[in-house]
């Protein structure tokens, strides 16, 4: 059994606020856009992450989102997300 993930060289979300402090409406634009794509396109393959934080969304070399931690997520069947 093999387990692989993807390099997140930049942290996560947190750590780049602790580094930075707030951040600039642009950067935060820039996240949210991407956040928004990631989790519309999870919604439409049944998928709902119940555990979104900023810990868990890593950064690429890119500086581009990654989602992580699908623990605790719900899996719908026939892509119902009410259940």
């Amino acid at each position: 059994l093999d387990f692989v993930l993807e390099l997140a060289p930049n942290g996560d979300l947190s750590d780049l606020v602790r580094k930075y402090g707030s951040l600039r409406l642009p950067s935060v634009r820039w996240y949210t856009a991407q956040i928004v794509d990631a989790i519309l396109w999870m919604h439409s393959k049944g998928i709902v992450h119940r555990d979104m934080k900023p810990e868990n969304v890593l950064l690429d070399a890119d500086l581009r989102v990654r989602l992580t931690d699908f623990g605790s997520a719900y899996i719908a069947q026939n892509l119902d997300l009410c259940e």
